[in-house]
């Protein structure tokens, strides 16, 4: 009745992954993330903290910052949601290329690992634009759960990368040895 999702070719793939590159540079370096990040060093969700940490963080960077940074918090939906689908594409290229790992499960998982992250994503910004909304008095409950889901995201969202990016690598290196072998012959 359905039939298989197509795989996405080498164009497609190389495409998405350059209009994910470029508008995420163009949206952080246009944006406010680096005002925010100039005034204070890492954010919240760049390095995990403990409650009384993300209090004193949000106290310190003043209320220039902590307006261009909830600005930041729904501009980073955005860039999540493109990041997940370059991340889905890009596994999804690697993935159908290879023939016996990990396996149908294991490419199902990670195909669905961005996905997660971005689920991730989207709750961490929920729970710092709540925060931010609620200060000087920020909910302690979502800066809790803000380390919380940070702490889990940042490595799963390495991973995907990284598998991501190997995978790449590894697809390119066997295409250009697969030519290199044709021309022998």
């Amino acid at each position: 009745m359905f039939s298989s999702p197509r795989k996405p070719s080498g164009k497609t793939t190389a495409l998405v992954l350059g209009i994910w590159i470029l508008v995420s540079g163009a949206t952080y370096a246009l944006g406010p993330y680096f005002a925010v990040r100039d005034r204070a060093g890492a954010l919240l969700e760049e390095q995990p903290r403990a409650v009384s940490e993300a209090r004193e963080w949000l106290d310190a960077i003043g209320p220039e910052a902590r307006e261009a940074y909830a600005t930041f918090q729904w501009i980073d939906v955005g860039i999540a949601a493109l990041t997940a689908l370059a991340m889905f594409i890009a596994l999804a290229f690697v993935l159908s290329r290879l023939t016996s790992w990990p396996g149908r499960r294991g490419r199902i998982v990670a195909a669905t690992l961005p996905l997660f992250v971005f689920l991730a994503e989207v709750t961490e910004n929920i729970l710092l634009t709540t925060a931010l909304a609620r200060y000087p008095d920020p909910a302690e409950s979502a800066l809790a759960a803000v380390e919380m889901v940070t702490s889990v995201k940042l490595p799963v969202g390495f991973l995907t990368f990284a598998v991501a990016a190997t995978g790449l690598i590894a697809v390119a290196a066997h295409a250009l040895w697969q030519r290199r072998q044709a021309h022998k012959v």
